[in-house]
Formats: C-alpha cells, structure tokens, sequence
C-alpha cells in the first residue's frame, strides 16, 4: 500500500512539473516597442507571463533643444530625446540675459508705436540742485507732452505731422542709447549694467553709469549718470526714465 502511495505521489508531482515546464518554456517574441525609465530602454516578451527583456541600454540623449525660452521671471526648459526610444527627458535652464536677437526685437519701432515715457532729470552742483521732468504719452496718431520746471508746468497736444514726427525723434533716441553690446545682464539683481560707452547725444557727453531693468520682456526703467559742463560749471546728471503702459497708452 505505501508503494502504491509513493507511486501516485511521484506522478503527481512529475505531472505537476511537465505543466510548469510547458507554461515557462517557451519562444521569446519581444515586442518592437520600447519600455523606458529615466537611464535606460528595452523590449519586453509579448507573454505577459514571461518577464524576459532584450536589448537593454543605457539612453542615447542628443543636444538637446530649449522647449520653453526662460525669462527673466521664470526658467526656460530644455527637452532631451534618446536617439533609440524617443524617451525625453527635461532640464531647467537659467535666464542668463537676452541675446542680442531678442533685445533688438524688444527695442524696435513696433514695441513703441503706442507707450507712455516718464524722465526726471536731477542736475546738481556745488550748492545747486535743479530737477525737471517730462511726461509724453504716444499713441498712433497723438502725443500728450507734459514739461514741469522751477515749480511751473506746461503741457500740449501734438497731432498729424508734428506728433509723428516727434514721436520718431524719441524712439530714435531711445534706440541709440541701448545696444545690446554695451550692457551685461546682472542675475542676481535682475538688471542690465552698462559695461561699456552710451553716448547722449542730446548732452554731448558719455555716461558714467547706467542700469537698465526689464519687466515682462519690456523695458521699464533706464537710469543714467553722466557730468556736463556749462558756462564753465561742472554739474553731474542724473536721470531716470520710465516706461510703461505698452499697448495701452490714452490720449
């Protein structure tokens, strides 16, 4: 009786084998897409039973190419993608300044078709201190002028020829005195430095130093020192000039 037993024992279990043996041996198809992480790809067998890979390798990452162009407010992305399995993968990228592409389409004729300028001009000298400002609001077709000195204050309203005309005057002067060339871009201040010679026609001098700030890919703030020199007085000049309302500017 035991014999009998062990024998039907043993046949169960050698049964038992050959069906676990059927359902694991077996032809690999591995499928032709690919399964990825974050170092590396593969293919998998199409038995979802099975749990062989084939053609394990680590990514095959390119140049890389930026996605999202970072800003002075924010940080830009740049997207990597494996050459083998179009796996991607995302760094963040630093605003490090506008290249000279970019600021010279900031500063063009169209970003100041429709803006409102503001300058203070402080000048002082041994004992002597005297602030001016102006006010010009340009739109398409008008410019608002708003002149204050000594406490007194005079305004107008140009149209037709004279307001074309002097709105061209003033964005020809904006544009000479900011070129790409001669300011560095100051990360942790998020401010550009002059670094090298602006000349102000207008003065007929250089200026000693200048920052200019950026909002929202506008110019906002431009703020100058230089020193002058008049009927044999040395004064130093500073002015501070405002941007803003782009676009939106009334009359």
């Amino acid at each position: 009786m035991k014999k009998i037993t062990s024998l039907i024992l043993l046949t169960c279990v050698l049964i038992t084998s050959v069906i676990t043996l059927a359902s694991c041996i077996h032809e690999c198809e591995f499928t032709d897409e690919w399964t990825a992480d974050e170092s590396s790809h593969w293919h998998i067998c199409s038995n979802e039973k099975c749990e062989e890979i084939s053609d394990k390798s680590n990514h095959t990452w390119d140049e890389g190419s930026i996605t999202t162009k970072a800003t002075q407010e924010a940080d830009g992305v740049k997207t990597f993608t494996c050459s083998v399995c179009n796996n991607t993968k995302k760094e963040s990228v630093a605003f490090t300044g506008l290249s000279k592409e970019d600021w010279n389409e900031i500063f063009s004729q169209e970003t100041f078709e429709n803006f409102t300028y503001f300058e203070e001009v402080v000048v002082a000298a041994t004992g002597i201190e005297v602030t001016t400002s102006a006010l010009y609001k340009f739109t398409e077709d008008k410019v608002y002028c708003s002149f204050s000195a000594a406490g007194q204050t005079a305004e107008d309203t140009l149209t037709g020829f004279e307001a074309t005309n002097t709105k061209k005057q003033m964005v020809d002067s904006i544009l000479s005195v900011v070129k790409h060339e001669i300011f560095e871009y100051d990360a942790e201040n998020k401010i550009y430095n002059l670094t090298g010679e602006m000349v102000i026609e207008s003065l007929s001098t250089s200026a000693t130093s200048a920052t200019l700030k950026f909002e929202n890919g506008k110019p906002v703030q431009l703020i100058y020192t230089c020193n002058i020199v008049s009927q044999g007085i040395a004064m130093e000049c500073i002015s501070t000039t405002t941007f803003s309302d782009f676009g939106t500017t009334e009359i």
